[in-house]
């Protein structure tokens, strides 16, 4: 195998995890909220290196749970107490990266005179509290129903309206 392809390899299991696995789309929206707020904060550095390193850490501890998972699933189908453990065990690592996330996170940004200015700049523009409401909303759609439900979802759409206009010519058409 070429090293290249190794790349390829890991992205297109980066790519699977992200659509299948509605918990590793939420780390990702909260990834990105947590990285453009810090820019709010005057991080040093090494604050920031710890920050990313954490969501680092909880995104590949996400992609093993998912491999781990799978894996089970894979080698037996039945109910077994052993994959049952190795599932949740899994799910735990997971769990814990993620609390030790939320707790640097409160360390890092828990200083209500930044919390005010945020609130403030969003509230005192019309533009930028449309546009963080907006984020939200696809956000939500994002973690709801994935990449593939909304790229699915908007060839429906795509395809309901090339059905109603070809109903137009037809009728059209007969007149």
């Amino acid at each position: 195998m070429s090293f290249l392809k190794g790349f390829y390899y890991a992205f297109r299991g980066i790519v699977n995890c992200v659509c299948e696995e509605r918990n590793m789309r939420i780390h990702i929206v909260i990834a990105i909220y947590v990285l453009y707020f810090s820019g709010f904060y005057s991080l040093s550095v090494t604050k920031l290196c710890l920050l990313i390193a954490v969501i680092a850490l909880v995104m590949a501890l996400e992609l093993l749970n998912t491999a781990v998972e799978r894996t089970c699933d894979a080698i037996q189908t039945e109910i077994s107490p052993l994959i049952k453990m190795a599932k949740d065990v899994a799910a735990g690592a997971v769990l814990v990266a993620a609390l030790g996330s939320v707790f640097v996170g409160v360390l890092l940004f828990w200083d209500t005179e930044v919390l005010w200015n945020i609130i403030s700049y969003l509230c005192n523009s019309p533009e930028y509290l449309a546009i963080f409401v907006l984020s939200l909303l696809t956000s939500a759609l994002f973690v709801l129903i994935g990449p593939k439900g909304i790229v699915d979802n908007i060839h429906s759409i795509v395809e309901l309206k090339r059905e109603m206009k070809q109903d137009e010519t037809e009728t059209e058409e007969k007149l």
